[in-house]
């Protein structure tokens, strides 16, 4: 009788993998090497996963969808006020601060997921770039309570998306951990300045 598949062991080839795809990267991680971080045999990784580009895919889709999940929520702590106001403006913060420390916790996986090139590199790259991408249209047409654009939106949502990621690359090259609140403001001006008028900007 076959021998059920250990949800720990699952759980730590997991964090294994990840610490070597982070350090490696697909093509150079080796399963030998994750069954030792885990502390499992080379046959107990078969029990849960198919091959290394099987778990490396289970890794990169559930950054993805970690990261979209926290996007969705912060659109409906953000979007759902009728004025304009200092609670509007913190929540707004504060929930980008807390999408910015999962950012800054899973550096390693976005790192692993934008520098390589294999098909499954690409399709999970792609998620992420059109689920931020159409977050951040979607906070262009929501926007501010009683506020109205002043520029294209989908000039406004690309541009955030690149400043997104490259804000992300350089913080996972950081020894330090940024001032997470000082980022979400900074992100608050950026995206005030240039969605809408001065006096809103103020």
């Amino acid at each position: 009788m076959a021998r059920p598949a250990n949800p720990n062991l699952r759980d730590a080839l997991i964090e294994a993998g990840r610490t070597e795809f982070a350090e490696r990267g697909l093509e150079q991680a080796r399963i030998e090497d994750m069954t030792r971080r885990a502390g499992a045999s080379k046959g107990a990784f078969y029990l849960h996963f198919e091959s290394k580009e099987q778990l490396f895919e289970h890794i990169a889709y559930a950054f993805v969808d970690q990261v979209l999940q926290q996007l969705g929520a912060h659109q409906k702590t953000v979007c759902c006020g009728e004025t304009l106001d200092d609670t509007f403006v913190s929540r707004a913060v504060e929930a980008d601060t807390a999408t910015m420390r999962l950012l800054w916790e899973q550096r390693g996986t976005f790192r692993m997921l934008m520098e390589g090139g294999s098909p499954s590199h690409l399709r999970a790259r792609e998620s992420l770039v059109q689920g931020l991408y159409d977050y951040f249209l979607a906070t262009s047409q929501n926007g501010v309570p009683g506020v109205e654009p002043r520029i294209d939106r989908d000039s406004f949502a690309l541009f955030v998306t690149g400043a997104i990621l490259m804000n992300i690359w350089r913080m996972g090259r950081q020894a330090e951990p940024p001032d997470f609140r000082r980022s979400a403001w900074n992100l608050a001006r950026l995206m005030a300045g240039g969605l809408f008028s001065p006096d809103v900007s103020a």
